[in-house]
Order: C-alpha cells, then structure tokens, then sequence
C-alpha cells in the first residue's frame, strides 16, 4: 500500500528535486501533488487526505505553521531555510523540522522516524486522530530537575522500582508511572513492549537477533542491547521480517 504525500514549497525546482529525493529514499511513498502557496496546501489537504504533508514555511497565503495546524489527520514535516520556526512546528507536533538544504542522509534519518507511523500491522488505523502527548515531563536522575522530552526522542522506557527509567538520546532521567500506565498514552506503532519491564522505540532500533527462546535488539545510540524476553520475540522478529528492523 503507498503513503500518500503532499509537498508545498514556493520554489518549484526545490518542490520538485525534494519530490525526487523523498521517491528515491522511500519508494513506498507516493507524492500525490506539489503546490507553491498555503492556501492550495490547505486544499490539497483536504481534498487528498494526505498522509504526509512537507511544507516550506515561508509561503505565499498561508505560512507553512498555518497550514500545519489545519493539516488535521497528517503527518507534517518541515522543510525550509529557516530555523527560527522550530518550536512552532514541534508545538502543532510536527514529525521533523529540516533545514535547507537538505541532504540525503539527514533526509533519510527523517524516513526512520516516519516509518513507524506506517506500520500496517499496526491495529490501529492510519487516518484515526489519536491524541498522543508531545511531551513528557520527566525527573533528571539526580531529581534536583524537571525537564521535557519528545516521546520520539526517547529511546526506551524500563521499570525501576516505583518508577520508570526515561532513556533519552540527550539525556536520562525518571518518571513517576508504571510501565501499563505510560503504554497506553504512547502511540502502539512506535513504542513496543519487549519484556515486562521494557518499552522501546521502534525507530531507535538497528536490528534483532535470536537469542534462546526470546531475541536482543541492538540500539542505533550509546551501544546499548535490551533483552526481548520469549512473550516478545515472536512480535519483534516477525517486525524483523516485515522490515521495520533489520535482522
């Protein structure tokens, strides 16, 4: 099945030479149209129900933002020349925020963290508004501190005691709620229980291995391995086989 995707940038050839990039990168998605202003963004939108949405920001009409907070039901990314609308984008909850120009690899950093949103193992649908938190208040480990994390940047979650260990790409910290509890405040595509007391970012892992009766997956970051115990490993090696982790 494609992923249909929408791309809205005022210049043409850039519009054009990102559609080619995004096709060779990721040849399931399908660019279902390319507009020059927000205001045929915010139709093409509405009219496509476009799973993907990258804008520019600086547009005529309509400013990319603007078109974001109106893209209800799609995932948006950014892609413009401009960093000082990062905390805006991430506010209406943005998937990435890409600075021009744009090159393959960061591109493709930008893919692994769309691709568990399409998982179509996934029970739950691709179209369905889910309102998942953009952040996470979390204790730094020393607990002198508050801080806030996107659940996208976290790369797993693990029990400890009353708590729950918050492994972040930045930075470690902790949270007060059982594993069950924060579960099912997370989006199911992204975050995969792999023991009992151990959640995991899909998109942080770099491959699975058997291991006994249960597997191991191996972390993109900080070289860490976490233990699949045998209630998992099925799920995760099946994940394995369908591409959403290297085996």
């Amino acid at each position: 099945m494609k992923i249909r995707a929408i791309i809205a940038d005022d210049e043409p050839y850039l519009a054009a030479h990102l559609a080619s990039m995004i096709r060779a990168a990721w040849p399931a998605v399908e660019i279902a149209d390319v507009v020059h202003d927000g205001h045929a963004a915010v139709e093409a939108v509405a009219r496509l129900r476009p799973d993907l949405a990258f804008l520019d920001v600086r547009m005529p009409g309509l400013n990319g933002i603007e078109v974001g907070w109106r893209a209800t039901g799609t995932h948006v990314v950014f892609v413009t020349a401009y960093d000082e609308y990062a905390v805006a984008a991430f506010e209406l909850g943005a998937i990435d925020y890409l600075l021009k120009p744009l090159t393959e690899e960061r591109l493709t950093r930008t893919i692994n963290r769309l691709k568990p949103y399409f998982c179509f193992s996934c029970p739950r649908q691709r179209h369905q508004a889910v309102d998942f938190p953009r952040l996470l208040r979390v204790v730094s480990s020393g607990g002198n501190e508050h801080f806030f994390i996107r659940p996208m940047d976290v790369l797993f979650f693990q029990t400890a005691g009353n708590y729950l260990l918050v492994e972040g790409r930045d930075r470690r910290g902790m949270m007060r709620s059982s594993l069950s509890e924060l579960r099912s405040q997370l989006d199911p595509c992204q975050f995969v229980q792999i023991h009992r007391g151990t959640l995991v970012n899909i998109d942080a892992v770099d491959c699975v291995r058997r291991q006994g009766h249960g597997a191991v997956v191996t972390l993109f970051e900080k070289n860490v391995e976490l233990r699949v115990s045998r209630q998992f490993a099925h799920r995760m090696l099946s994940r394995a086989v369908l591409g959403d982790v290297r085996q």
